[in-house]
């Protein structure tokens, strides 16, 4: 790991720990400011493999991770784990990272993958289009509401107000 980005990741963990109240939309404020801060990390691999860009244009104000049950016990677990991670290699960190955001930002309908059986595919959305797709987190399948196949990199993340206008939440 880059001695700079070392300082930065302990340097977060620091001021996640020092406040131990943090609401799950308060941790995402921070996890998105500590992006948009090392930037220059996050378009650079192993960062880039995992696609944070798609993060970056999140508008705090239309997502509520409680919404996807992410609750003050998972908080507590994410700083645990980020303590833990002082030391991890750069790609832990940002599969850490990824999927934290995903289980903050993507909401998981009640749709049973019909390739590898997981329940729960996530909501996202098209990127041109903005056509709702289903994705399933566990076998990478994509389908939009239509049933016709999502192909790599057409998707981002559906916002409240889309998941709403779909008549999901």
């Amino acid at each position: 790991m880059s001695k700079y980005f070392q300082i930065q990741w302990r340097e977060f963990v620091r001021d996640l720990t020092a406040n131990n109240k943090l609401t799950p939309n308060e941790l995402l404020f921070e996890i998105l400011n500590f992006l948009k801060k090392n930037l220059e990390f996050f378009k650079k691999k192993p960062f880039s493999d995992y696609d944070f860009e798609q993060f970056l244009d999140v508008d705090i104000n239309d997502y509520l991770p409680e919404i996807n049950s992410y609750e003050s016990a998972n908080v507590q677990y994410f700083i645990n784990t980020a303590k833990r991670y002082e030391n991890a290699q750069e790609a832990t960190i940002a599969l850490f990272l990824r999927d934290a955001l995903e289980d903050m930002l993507i909401f998981e309908s009640g749709r049973t993958c019909p390739r590898c059986g997981r329940s729960g595919m996530g909501v996202l959305k098209n990127r041109l289009d903005d056509r709702l797709a289903f994705l399933c987190r566990q076998c990478g399948l994509g389908v939009y509401f239509d049933e016709s196949k999502v192909k790599p990199g057409e998707l981002k993340i559906a916002s409240i107000t889309d998941l709403h206008n779909a008549h999901l939440i």
